[in-house]
């Protein structure tokens, strides 16, 4: 496998990638990240899609075990 890191723009005077002492903002780093709404909308299309999917798959099925 390759590693391939890719910068979308020069970092400022603090990157805190490669300084964990630096006080650029964004709150503690070892704060968990919550999950909002919207990931778990996401979340439930997916198994919405899944679900669906398995329902469609069976029935199908069944279509051609009766013929």
């Amino acid at each position: 496998m390759v590693n391939l890191s890719v910068f979308g723009q020069e970092p400022g005077p603090c990157d805190p990638f490669f300084d964990p002492n630096c006080e650029s903002g964004g709150g503690d780093p070892y704060e968990p990240v919550p999950i909002d709404g919207g990931a778990s909308v996401l979340i439930a299309a997916g198994v919405a899609y899944g679900l669906k999917k398995v329902y469609d798959k069976r029935k199908q099925d069944n279509k051609a075990d009766m013929s």
